[in-house]
């Protein structure tokens, strides 16, 4: 598949137009969880407080809520208003990659890229979710091509252009910062020698100081002398895994080794198939002509090293600058990495249109063994939310007087509540994983549940709150199970208390 910019236009437009429509319909398949229902709560908050939530240590995403904060009493509040917030910037990755991969290599391997992003099973997923996640990818892959274009072309509005961005990012997630070392790392490899782009690009990270400032002013001794979490570091081995096991199939565990060889195929041709790379390179010089007039393709001609180096060190250097930083202050999740996400589908993005320059028949197999793998795993997702939803209702509906709802882990109460407001009353139970005699534990569920004749025991992350299972044992013995249904991460038991 080869053609120009011009072709290739549409045929973007019509991926985008694609993928509003398949993350819109299911938009509310599955129900709320705990951090969406806490996304809403954090937007409900007063301004003054939501604007301290923002620079606040450790709090991530206050700009997410804000936007929340303006935009739910536009639309109402439902799951799909919540939801509808991150479909649009999720959509907006595709044009916006492939305008990247069209500056950086060929309009051809751009256009593999949008697809990618497009049918990826882990940006559906994100594009589902009322977080801050869907935006944190847009910002990721407009701000490097606003980047990438100013190192280029220079211009102050283009640096200006650039750094708003950049501070958006940084106030939408925390780990930006890694995104910004990347961005340093990758100025200073493309174009050491001139003084005058670099000039640019030292000018933009003097402006940023002052909005970054309250950000900076915990972030920096907390890198620097630690902050305590609730994580532990983890080697660089095993995040390397998580990372390539989420971004490939959204899962977390290996799957056969024949469903990673598209994979495996189309990221070696990335980094030694000779392909495409455009007429202009991303900063230092055009590319020569050849001598006998026909386009030079190899990966190492000039403006094809610069374009490649550049996604590799975007995809290295957040991963490395983490784990220097992950012993003092360890907070490794794979959704924190949401901005490495374009990286890795534009490196794919290059070695198919590789394969389709040199072997044009593995390059179309490669793809669409990709794109089916991808597609069985968006119809059939591997991570399925804590359904809510489903075990609020079922509990509403058989509820009698003199009932009450017992949960293990209290932080359960809120996603529960959202779909059930009028529920019997709450209990929670005493939290045991910290050693806590079982006697005390008991005594404490026998005075909270005394009033009540029925006790619906809701199981959400138990193992986290009391992984001796003195509570559920004990309505066991105390009381007879009249009703049990299980949900996607959560178990709903009924126990009729024994007088």
């Amino acid at each position: 598949m080869t053609g120009s910019a011009r072709q290739y236009g549409p045929a973007v437009a019509l991926l985008a137009c694609g993928a509003f429509a398949a993350r819109t319909l299911t938009l509310t398949h599955q129900s709320l969880w705990l951090d969406e229902v806490d996304a809403v709560a954090f937007a409900q908050q007063d301004l003054p407080t939501l604007l301290r939530m923002m620079v606040s240590p450790a709090q991530n995403g206050g700009l997410f809520y804000l936007l929340l904060k303006g935009w739910l009493p536009l639309v109402g509040l439902s799951e799909f208003t919540l939801r509808y917030a991150a479909v649009l910037p999720s959509v907006l990755v595709i044009p916006l990659l492939y305008a990247l991969g069209r500056r950086l290599f060929s309009p051809e391997a751009g256009f593999w890229a949008a697809l990618l992003a497009a049918t990826s099973p882990y940006l559906f997923f994100y594009a589902q979710e009322g977080k801050m996640y869907a935006l944190y990818a847009c910002l990721a892959v407009w701000d490097m091509y606003l980047f990438m274009a100013a190192l280029h072309q220079g211009g102050r509005w283009r640096w200006l252009g650039y750094g708003a961005v950049t501070a958006l990012g940084l106030y939408v997630h925390l780990f930006f910062v890694f995104l910004v070392v990347a961005q340093h790392t990758i100025a200073l490899a493309v174009a050491w020698r001139s003084w005058g782009r670099l000039r640019g690009w030292y000018l933009t990270q003097g402006t940023l100081a002052l909005p970054l400032l309250p950000l900076a002013l915990w972030g920096v001794p907390a890198a620097l002398w630690g902050y305590p979490t609730a994580f532990t570091p983890l080697p660089l081995g095993t995040i390397l895994q998580v990372l390539l096991l989420r971004f490939t199939l959204h899962t977390e565990s290996w799957p056969s080794p024949v469903v990673l060889v598209p994979f495996a195929a189309a990221g070696v041709a990335a980094l030694l198939v000779p392909g495409p790379v455009p007429d202009v390179g991303i900063g230092l010089r055009p590319t020569p002509p050849s001598p006998t007039g026909r386009e030079r393709t190899g990966a190492w001609a000039a403006g094809a090293r610069p374009g490649r180096v550049v996604v590799l060190l975007w995809l290295v250097v957040p991963v490395l600058s983490y784990y220097l930083v992950s012993f003092q202050v360890p907070a490794f999740m794979h959704r924190y990495f949401t901005m490495l996400v374009p990286a890795y589908y534009l490196a794919l993005g290059v070695g198919l249109a590789a394969l389709r320059g040199r072997w044009p028949l593995l390059g179309l197999l490669s793809a669409a063994a990709i794109l089916g793998v991808w597609g069985a795993a968006v119809l059939r997702p591997v991570e399925v939310r804590p359904d809510f939803r489903g075990a609020a209702h079922f509990v509403t509906a058989r509820a009698q007087e003199g009932d009450a709802v017992l949960f293990v882990a209290e932080y359960g109460v809120r996603a529960f509540a959202f779909y059930a407001p009028d529920h019997p009353p709450a209990l929670t139970a005493p939290y045991t994983n910290d050693g806590v005699p079982a006697e005390v534990a008991v005594a404490a569920l026998q005075e909270r549940s005394a009033p009540y004749r029925r006790v619906w025991l809701v199981l959400f992350e138990d193992w986290l709150w009391d992984g001796r299972r003195i509570t559920r044992n004990w309505l066991e013995r105390r009381g007879t199970q009249v009703e049990a249904a299980g949900f996607p991460g959560i178990t709903v038991l009924a126990y009729r208390l024994d007088r």
